[in-house]
């Protein structure tokens, strides 16, 4: 190794140590410090402290003549004191504050729903220049999202048409979209018949209207009269009654139902009378779209409905099966609703 070959050995091994000593340095401090401060941190604020206290107990020692015992005894109390007033004067603050904000809740809601209703006229005036957006129903829009309400609010005359769960008629999860309704209260699918006719009569732009019921599943009504029949039939009872409201009016509006969450189960006993006029929409919305459809499907039997205690498929052969049940009465056209790239 010549003399110029070592020199540049040594220099290049001082590098790396130093290198390695930083770096051991810095893993110390990251390591090795906070134990030794969490260790020595009772007598860094004993120490702390005492030179906080220190200096007011001579004070009171050479001044006015009182022994050090008792003036540390004076001192802890009246921190005592000090603390426990600042507390309370905190605590008193808080309070005030907390019931200013709510006094302020009433006011901000409505903001908000100024805010809101602007916020929707401004976007109405931008979207109707694009095409298409001309019929858009803002209104209805605004509409629903002003009028959410939560079971509290509800008035009695709406509450007995909410369908009664384990004994009482009250929201499911506290949401209105996903509450169904008493179907076997007369008047309450008489208005929601007349609602959908009404909303069918002042759309002339419609050719097909969805009619679903809420967006939930094992939320239906337990009440004596609705247990006589399945979901299914009682969603075929309501989509009759609609249709003949429909005709009665001279309404050719076409009506697209939805087999999904508990009317994935075919109906029992009752079929739709008027079909030309329906169209049947299966939505598996519980299928895995990690397995390819299949090519052939095994006929087997399909669950039996229980009310309000259901199971979905997580296959779409089994989807398949309870669509051919339904197809043992159903003869119209039917479509599929799909989630692709949503969460399965």
């Amino acid at each position: 190794m010549t003399e110029q070959t070592k020199e540049t050995f040594i220099k290049y091994l001082k590098i790396v140590s130093n290198l390695l000593l930083t770096l051991l340095a810095v893993l110390a401090v990251i390591v090795v410090v906070p134990k030794v401060l969490r260790f020595f941190m009772p007598f860094v604020v004993g120490f702390v402290i005492s030179l906080i206290v220190n200096p007011i107990v001579k004070f009171l020692d050479k001044k006015l003549r009182i022994k050090r015992n008792i003036g540390l005894l004076v001192l802890t109390a009246a921190v005592v004191v000090a603390v426990t007033f600042g507390c309370y004067a905190l605590g008193t603050v808080l309070v005030v504050e907390i019931k200013g904000f709510i006094a302020e809740i009433p006011a901000m809601y409505e903001a908000t729903k100024q805010e809101l209703s602007a916020f929707t006229a401004q976007m109405q005036h931008m979207l109707v220049l694009l095409p298409g957006m001309q019929e858009f129903d803002f209104a209805a829009l605004e509409s629903s999202l002003k009028n959410f309400v939560y079971d509290d609010e509800l008035s009695p005359d709406a509450r007995r048409f909410i369908a009664l769960r384990g004994g009482k008629r009250t929201l499911f999860n506290d949401r209105p979209r996903h509450t169904e309704f008493c179907m076997s209260n007369t008047e309450a699918r008489s208005r929601v018949v007349n609602y959908i006719a009404d909303y069918a009569a002042s759309h002339g732009n419609i050719d097909y209207l969805h009619v679903w019921l809420a967006d939930a599943r094992n939320n239906h009504c337990e009440c004596e009269n609705c247990v006589k029949h399945t979901a299914s039939d009682w969603y075929i009872i309501l989509l009759n009654e609609l249709d003949r409201e429909l005709t009665k009016r001279g309404d050719k509006t076409r009506i697209t139902f939805i087999v999904y969450t508990d009317t994935t189960f075919a109906p029992e006993c009752e079929v739709i009378e008027n079909q030309e006029r329906f169209t049947l929409m299966l939505a598996p919305i519980t299928r895995s779209f990690t397995h390819p459809l299949p090519t052939e499907i095994e006929d087997q039997p399909v669950p039996k409905y229980e009310r309000n205690r259901i199971t979905l498929p997580n296959k779409v052969e089994q989807y398949f099966l309870h669509l051919k049940e339904w197809k043992k009465t159903w003869r119209g056209s039917s479509i599929a609703y799909e989630y692709h790239f949503w969460r399965h």
